[in-house]
């Protein structure tokens, strides 16, 4: 007999949550409401799985695509399971204030430096966004061999608990920016209801509506069978240190209202950006600490262009075909994600502060220089904030150990966070000045239960060095290939 099982599904969003509808704004309803559209969900439940190793068979059962046929020609399967798009569920103080977004600048990987120009703003759906979304479809629950070929139950439920295990763990992401930290979620609730369809009265119930619908029931899916997926080996880095000097990105800021009372110029002031989210509205007390960021893929910029200056000593001038497809693999670019997820250095601390004389305490003032006359320009005054700070840097290397293992990863980007702690390479804006230099004296790696902290300084312990060595040898190795 027939039957149709709904499944609904409560997600909610533990990161920052990307679905744009162009290179500014999330997708929205007709009414202005934020949504994730099945469409996009579906793309993601499917690339979960083919990640995982799941046969290509069982995937296109339930939800069609491309297909080869016996006369050697592709046709197209449609799906067998409906994705409604994704509601969400708390939206009411992103009506009121709009949803937040994330302004960035491009970095250039060639040359280690912000884009001219190329400044962006993201909006996107805060961390603690409940989405709620359903899966249905007609299965085939009877004995006769009549319906083979149709989705039986415990085919859809294998996926479906394959599916929330992916949601509980963290490991099924939606969305974009998914390389810069965004898209991560944790399963709430999995429900299901079972609607038979034996017979034309109970289709015509189901068809025109019934007020006797059965009940939603909690599902029980850590219990049922899910499909083996291939494991991933998460390899976390973790730097924690200090902005010593300050660092500063010219991104526009508004002056506290302190500073306005206390009569502080009104050049345009830049700096930071704040971590905020809908319930913050910027207000604090004058002096007190707190949490600004620089954007992910600022950070990404820079890792990966340190990343190719090493690659391009390691390979000949031939090899530069090979060096970007390292590089690709490890950073990702069109068409592939990479291996490496970067997060947001969060840094917490205050403004720079100036003694400009008894009365009063400004920010950092710089005069803009005419380069032919040496002389300083009329009205070009540049006020910016500068933070003072501890600040945390933290990436992700995921890969599969059974295919091509961690090593070869590993020696490149310890080398790159050894020098980011040892203040080599600065961060931000304005470092020819002396600000974005950081200082940490351990760069802090885990893999599963084995961990390591490796020195920035230039003494290793005796076991840091051969460990090194041994990361060194996979890297170089990887590189000949």
């Amino acid at each position: 007999m027939w039957q149709r099982l709904i499944y609904e599904f409560a997600i909610r969003a533990v990161s920052p949550v990307r679905c744009g509808a162009n290179e500014t704004e999330v997708v929205k309803t007709p009414d202005g409401k934020p949504v994730i559209l099945g469409n996009s969900l579906g793309g993601a439940l499917r690339a979960y799985l083919q990640q995982g190793g799941v046969r290509t068979e069982d995937i296109e059962k339930a939800m069609g695509g491309e297909v080869e046929s016996a006369e050697e020609k592709k046709k197209f399967l449609p799906s067998r399971i409906y994705i409604s798009d994704g509601m969400i569920e708390n939206y009411s103080d992103g009506e009121k204030q709009g949803l937040p977004r994330q302004e960035g600048t491009a970095v250039n990987p060639v040359y280690g430096a912000a884009e001219p120009h190329q400044k962006y703003m993201l909006e996107y759906l805060p961390a603690g966004t409940t989405v709620n979304f359903k899966i249905e479809s007609d299965v085939w629950a009877g004995a006769g061999k009549e319906h083979n070929d149709a989705l039986q139950p415990a085919e859809l439920e294998k996926l479906v608990a394959t599916w929330a295990n992916g949601f509980a763990g963290g490991q099924l992401l939606l969305g974009g920016q998914k390389s810069n930290g965004f898209g991560r979620f944790t399963l709430d609730s999995l429900q299901a209801r079972v609607v038979f369809l034996d017979n034309s009265q109970a289709l015509d119930r189901y068809i025109f509506g019934s007020r006797e619908k059965p009940a939603m029931e909690d599902v029980p899916w850590q219990a049922m069978p899910q499909y083996p997926l291939v494991p991933q080996c998460a390899v976390t880095f973790t730097l924690q240190g200090v902005f010593p000097y300050g660092v500063y990105q010219a991104f526009p800021v508004t002056a506290d209202a302190g500073a306005q009372a206390a009569g502080a110029r009104r050049e345009p002031l830049t700096g930071l950006l704040k971590k905020r989210d809908n319930k913050d509205n910027g207000k604090h007390k004058e002096g007190q600490e707190q949490a600004y960021y620089i954007p992910a893929a600022s950070l990404k910029g820079v890792l990966r262009h340190e990343v190719l200056r090493l690659l391009g000593r390691m390979m000949s001038d031939t090899a530069d075909q090979g060096c970007g497809k390292n590089l690709t693999d490890l950073f990702g670019g069109t068409g592939s994600p990479g291996k490496l997820t970067v997060h947001d250095i969060v840094v917490t601390g205050t403004p720079v502060a100036v003694n400009r004389d008894s009365r009063q305490t400004d920010l950092p003032i710089y005069i803009k220089i005419d380069r032919l006359t040496g002389s300083s320009y009329d009205s070009a005054l540049k006020r910016q904030q500068e933070i003072q700070g501890t600040a945390v840097i933290s990436l992700e290397l995921a890969v599969k150990p059974a295919d091509d293992g961690y090593l070869n990863y590993i020696f490149p980007l310890v080398y790159v966070l050894r020098r980011l702690g040892a203040g080599l390479i600065p961060l931000g804006g304005r470092t020819v000045a002396g600000l974005g230099q950081f200082l940490a004296p351990t760069v802090n790696i885990g893999a599963g239960e084995e961990t390591w902290q490796i020195e920035t300084g230039p003494e290793l312990s005796t076991g840091n060095r051969r460990q090194l060595e041994m990361w060194w040898e996979s890297f170089a190795g990887w590189c000949r290939q």
